[in-house]
Parts: structure tokens; C-alpha cells; sequence
């Protein structure tokens, strides 16, 4: 019986390494440089959301010590050595050891990190792995630790400056400083989003981790070390033997609870000598598992959400939910078309554009793109193309009501037909327009967004060969 466990053990073992022995070191070495970017990004919001509330708690100081210094020295007193204090821890621990513990679970970022000490740590699961490999793997947990160390310290920060806000807005509302704190106000809200943005990004799993994770979610081993090591576990202190018949051992049964509630007597007391009636008995017991329910849901709260309850900044403005965003997170790609019938010797044409928006709101975007005519000619048994003209363009649209935008633009068209791009060098020959009109836009998911267009062009009369002053196009966006 031994040999059979120690054989079946074993197989388990070379299950789950099998798996991380497929993957590199260049995969380990890529967790721990998406670690690294992703904790320098932490910090250098940090210090910015820092340096930039210390400045304007300054400016709004002396702003209210002309008005009132006592106030002054009782609100803003060693506020900017608190500023400075942080500031410089924040910039100077470049060392685990002296960066705070995590107080708030990151699922992808927890998993990780034990799946890592799981494979690097002694122990027989090391067994097998290369020396490369297990460099690799020791390097990236110490960066996975380094940046929920960062964003431990960033939470801090947040929680600090919060407070502040509150605490300022409280006294000094009605003081005639309210553009200072309109600034204080919008720059506490802003980090505070950009924190929420930083998690749901740090809630990503790409297809590297994915591959970590997926290697090791069927061995037993790790599974109990998830138990035991991860932060979910080691909040909740799961039992070792959590699942098995094993873990049962001590429940009460229904009998047991009827001898103690005197029931199974016929007695209408229970049997604990208190006196008292089985309901107000049954009361008590309530009345204790919902205090226990309590302190369950506070750690969830902790879990899950960000801020817990009712401690989020609130803006005094109208947000800008872009503001947060990385650049390449408020980038949107999209693609038009337009088509034209045939006049006389002229094919009937089909413009194709390519657009890249920048969005400065939700509610606005600016962008660039280029755009190509294609000239079809012939039935369909003798249908040919041919280049008819290739464009440039600029474009802005405003949210005007619901789904419906004004859009402008100025373009440049080359309307000629060319054989090769050194034709299109002659920008005397482009024409210029001037477009503003509609957009009605549908979305399609979070991502994707169809639209139909109808613009007027105001220098449609300057145009040779005569166009229409009317265009209608239909296009697709993505971000």
C-alpha cells in the first residue's frame, strides 16, 4: 500500500511538472519584466498624484493664511513634511524588504505569485526544472512581490490623500476658496481612477500567465499550496484536509441538535440550563451567526471592492472617464466606405478610408486617416480595377444627443486616375473639402461600433470634375 502512494504521488509530480517543462525561461522572464513596467507605472503616478496635491495644498495655505492663519496653521501644519515624507519612501524602497505588506487581494497577481513560490520554493516540485528556469522563476516572483509591495504603498497613498480632500473640503467650504478645492478635489478623483484602471488591468491574465496557470491548476500539490499560501487562504485559514470526508469530522447532526434544543424529548426547553424557550434560544445562535456574517462579508469587501463601501472621492465636476486611460487605451481604429455610380467614360468608384481617433472624452474624438478609390469597371464577367484616386484626412466628432454626433472634417482627394504613387506627388492637382454633418452610431459590443455618416462639403462647387455636396458613408470602429 505504501508503494502504491509513493508511485502515484510521484506520477502527479511528473504530471504537473511536465507542463512548466514545456515552457521557457524567456516565459518566466516575461511575467517578471510585465511585473517591473507595471510597478514603475504604479510609482510614477504615485509621485506625480503626490508632487501635484503638495503644490496645490501649498498654493491653497497661503491663499487662506491671508484670510485666516490660524486656520492656516491648524489645517496645512506639517501637511508638506507628510508630502515630502512619503514622496521619498516611495522613491527610495527599491527593496521587498522594506516595502509594506499586501492588505488587498489581486487575483491574477496572487494566483501568480504562489504559483511561482510553488515552483521555486524547496521542496520535490523543483525537482526536474533547469537552473536557468528556476533563476527565471526566483527573478520573477521577486518582481511580482515588488510590485504588490508598489501597490501597497500607492493604496496608502490614495487612502492618505482621500482623507485629506475630505478633511479640507469639510473646513474650508464657504471660504471663497472653492476653485482651490474644485483642483485638490480633481486631482484626488483622478488618482483615485487611475488606481481603479491599474487593477483592472492588473486583472488581465495574458496568454503567458494563462500558460503558468493552466500548467499547474490540476496538480494536487499546488492546489494545497493555494490553500495554504495564497492570500484568499490564508485570510480564511482553510482547513488542510478542505473537501475531503475528513474535513466533516465534528459537524453536529440533526439528532445532536435536537438534544440540544430538548427537542428530541419532548421537552420544550433546550437542555443547556439556560432556561430559556428553544425560540429565544434559536434567536441567540442567530443573533451570533450574523454577527460572524458580518466580519465574513467585511473581508470580502476587502477582496472585491476597491475602496469598501462609501470611502470613493466624489468629483465635484463632471468626470472625464478618459483621463485614466493609458494612450494606446484611447485609441480607437475604424474603416469607412463610400461608393459613387458611374458618369459617362468615369467607373463607378469605391473609396475606401482608414481611420486612427484619439478619443479626448467619451463624448469626443480627433483623428487622421487616408483613404483609397477604387474604380470598378465591366459586368461581372469583366469586371476590372483600377487605381481612381487616393485621399488624406482630418476629422473631429461630438457627442450631440445619445447616439447621434456632429462630425466635421477637412480633406484632401486626389480624384485621378494614377498607375503609380509618384503621380499622386503633384498636390496642385488635390482637391480640397470642407465636411460637416451627422453620425449615427450603433454599438455593437464594449469594443466595436458601426456608424452611418451624411455630410455636406461647402467647397463642393470648387471641385473638377463637378461632385455632389453629399456624402454618405458607412463605417466600422474597434478599440
Amino acid at each position: 500500500m505504501l508503494l502504491s502512494c509513493s508511485v502515484v504521488f510521484g506520477q502527479t509530480g511528473d504530471t504537473a511538472l511536465s507542463g512548466i517543462n514545456k515552457l521557457s525561461a524567456k516565459t518566466f522572464d516575461r511575467i517578471g519584466a510585465w511585473a517591473a513596467r507595471t510597478e514603475k507605472r504604479i510609482t510614477r503616478q504615485t509621485a506625480k498624484h503626490l508632487d501635484q496635491l503638495a503644490k496645490q495644498e501649498s498654493r491653497l495655505e497661503k491663499a487662506l493664511y491671508g484670510r485666516d492663519s490660524g486656520a492656516a496653521k491648524r489645517l496645512f501644519g506639517g501637511s508638506q513634511q507628510q508630502y515630502r515624507a512619503m514622496l521619498t519612501t516611495l522613491l527610495s524602497s527599491s527593496s521587498t524588504n522594506h516595502l509594506p505588506a499586501l492588505k488587498e487581494y489581486l487575483p491574477v497577481v496572487d494566483s501568480l505569485h504562489a504559483a511561482l513560490h510553488f515552483l521555486g520554493g524547496p521542496g520535490a516540485t523543483t525537482a526536474g526544472l533547469s537552473l536557468g528556469k528556476l533563476e527565471a522563476i526566483g527573478s520573477a516572483a521577486g518582481q511580482l512581490q515588488q510590485l504588490e509591495g508598489r501597490w501597497q504603498q500607492a493604496r496608502d497613498v490614495e487612502s492618505f490623500i482621500r482623507q485629506r480632500e475630505q478633511q479640507l473640503s469639510g473646513q474650508l467650504t464657504g471660504q471663497g476658496l472653492s476653485k482651490s478645492l474644485l483642483r485638490i478635489n480633481k486631482s484626488a478623483f483622478y488618482f483615485q481612477q487611475q488606481l481603479v484602471e491599474y487593477k483592472s488591468l492588473l486583472a488581465d491574465r495574458d496568454r503567458l500567465q494563462q500558460k503558468v496557470l493552466n500548467s499547474l491548476r490540476n496538480s494536487p500539490a499546488f492546489q494545497h499550496f493555494m490553500q495554504t499560501n495564497s492570500y484568499v487562504g490564508r485570510m480564511f485559514s482553510l482547513p488542510e484536509n478542505y473537501g475531503s470526508p475528513a474535513s466533516l469530522s465534528g459537524l453536529q447532526t440533526k439528532t445532536m441538535v435536537q438534544q440540544r434544543l430538548g427537542l428530541g424529548q419532548g421537552s420544550s426547553r433546550p437542555s443547556g440550563g439556560s432556561g430559556a424557550e428553544p425560540g429565544q434560544f434559536l434567536q441567540q445562535k442567530v443573533d451570533n451567526g450574523q454577527q460572524q456574517l458580518g466580519l465574513l462579508k467585511s473581508k470580502l469587501r476587502s477582496l472585491g471592492n476597491f475602496s469598501g463601501g462609501g470611502d470613493v472621492v466624489m468629483p465635484r465636476f463632471t468626470p472625464n472617464d478618459q483621463k485614466v486611460k493609458t494612450f494606446l487605451h484611447r485609441i480607437e481604429y475604424g474603416v469607412n466606405l463610400q461608393t459613387q455610380q458611374s458618369y459617362g467614360i468615369m467607373p463607378a468608384t469605391a473609396d475606401l478610408g482608414l481611420l486612427l481617433g484619439y478619443k479626448l472624452s467619451s463624448k469626443a474624438t480627433i483623428g487622421v486617416g487616408g483613404s483609397y478609390n477604387i474604380g470598378l469597371k465591366g459586368g461581372l464577367g469583366h469586371l476590372s480595377y483600377s487605381g481612381q484616386g487616393a485621399g488624406i484626412r482630418s476629422y473631429i466628432d461630438v457627442r450631440a444627443r445619445g447616439s447621434l454626433w456632429l462630425t466635421g472634417g477637412w480633406e484632401y482627394n486626389y480624384v485621378r486616375g494614377f498607375s503609380t504613387w509618384r503621380d499622386l506627388s503633384h498636390w496642385n492637382e488635390w482637391q480640397k473639402s470642407a465636411l460637416f454633418g451627422l453620425s449615427k452610431k450603433f454599438k455593437l459590443s464594449a469594443a466595436r461600433t458601426s456608424s452611418l455618416q451624411l455630410l455636406f462639403d461647402a467647397l463642393y462647387k470648387q471641385h473638377v470634375p463637378a461632385s455632389s455636396p453629399l456624402i454618405f458613408r458607412v463605417g466600422y470602429s474597434f478599440n
